[in-house]
């Protein structure tokens, strides 16, 4: 168990890693027959500026913390595998659960504008658990974020103000831009859970980054069961592992510590994204600019076979033009159009290279 895990989460970083910053260029093939990869071209872009964690150990408070068994600390701890969660009532309309920040320790040139993002994953593990018939464990599904300028300590009793508001949420994660200027609170309150039999209450980690850089170091994962187990905020701490993906990116550079959603679905394939691409960036802080791929090159069973055009066994594969012209120009700023594309060209085995910047980083 513990090889099957750390290899799902190997296979995902160099995935990433591999997407982020090398296009490779697949030559003549090898004395095997198979393709050669020569020379590959790395180009280095800006890296994302930071938005650092400011809400981690800051004071926590909840009005349910099951009896004192998952307090409210454990939503802005270093564990990811440990979440606040209530269990005394079933969140309403007439009795909302609700998790709120101290921030008043915060330098306020941090505290402008944040961005706030919850995890309920790996409590719930595929990014929507309706789409495949699951079954989801404690989401929060009608809630509110709001925010209080009374001064810090005792949490405020009047004066919140919302700045966001949810209602039928069934993803295990979602974030949300907000404006805290002149407010020392934050305050998550849940009316309604989405959930299964003894777990319709609220479980999650919030984290609050300072976004006055913009929502830069923002990342989604989109992808099937590889993705959903590979890029989780299980830390696998009891299986030797070393942290979530943020969590190791810290570890190597300590400027950063990204946002990341893991949005892995189980048993889908691209055909299945394409068609949701459109709604799932819309709950995207960062999606509002998305920086994609310049040129998509395909090999595989889909494609011309080998002897034939440019994927002939004596010539180049892969990224010269005369290839690359035989698929429809997709503009980097339609995403959706991207997606259909893979969907409808791509087949079993396929090889796909995406330039530039990979689809599973969006960034504002």
């Amino acid at each position: 168990m513990r090889f099957r895990w750390e290899a799902l989460r190997s296979l995902a970083l160099f995935l990433t890693v591999t997407l982020l910053c090398v296009t490779f260029r697949f030559d003549a093939r090898g004395a095997d027959g198979s393709p050669r990869i020569a020379s590959p071209q790395v180009a280095f872009a800006r890296g994302p500026l930071a938005d650092p964690l400011i809400s981690g150990g800051v004071p926590a408070f909840t009005n349910d913390d099951c009896g004192g068994a998952y307090p409210a600390a454990r939503a802005n701890d270093d564990d990811y595998g440990t979440q606040w969660r209530s269990c005394n009532a079933t969140p309403s309309p007439s009795r909302p659960v609700w998790l709120a920040y101290d921030l008043s320790s915060v330098a306020a040139e941090h505290r402008g504008k944040v961005l706030a993002v919850w995890y309920n994953d790996p409590a719930t593990s595929p990014y929507d658990h309706r789409l495949i018939n699951d079954v989801g464990y404690n989401i929060p599904a009608t809630y509110s974020l709001e925010a209080n300028s009374a001064p810090g300590g005792a949490v405020p009793g009047t004066g919140w103000v919302q700045l966001a508001a949810v209602s039928g949420n069934s993803y295990h994660s979602r974030q949300h831009l907000v404006d805290l200027t002149r407010s020392n609170w934050l305050r998550m309150s849940v009316s309604a859970s989405d959930g299964s039999s003894q777990n319709f209450n609220v479980s999650l980690n919030l984290d609050l980054h300072d976004a006055s850089a913009g929502a830069d170091d923002d990342w989604i994962f989109y992808g099937d069961s590889i993705t959903q187990d590979g890029m989780s905020h299980d830390p696998l701490q009891g299986l030797g592992g070393g942290g979530t993906w943020a969590q190791l990116i810290r570890a190597s550079n300590p400027g950063h510590f990204p946002i990341a959603e893991d949005a892995g679905v189980g048993g889908f394939v691209s055909g299945d994204g394409a068609t949701r691409l459109s709604t799932w960036l819309q709950l995207f802080a960062a999606g509002n600019r998305s920086e994609l791929l310049r040129q998509l090159c395909l090999d595989g069973p889909g494609g011309p076979r080998r002897g034939q055009g440019p994927n002939r066994a004596d010539g180049p594969v892969g990224t010269d033009s005369e290839r690359a012209s035989q698929w429809p120009r997709v503009e980097p700023a339609d995403p959706e159009a991207l997606l259909k594309l893979l969907a409808g060209r791509a087949r079993p085995g396929s090889l796909v290279l995406l330039r530039e910047q990979p689809v599973a980083h969006l960034r504002g």
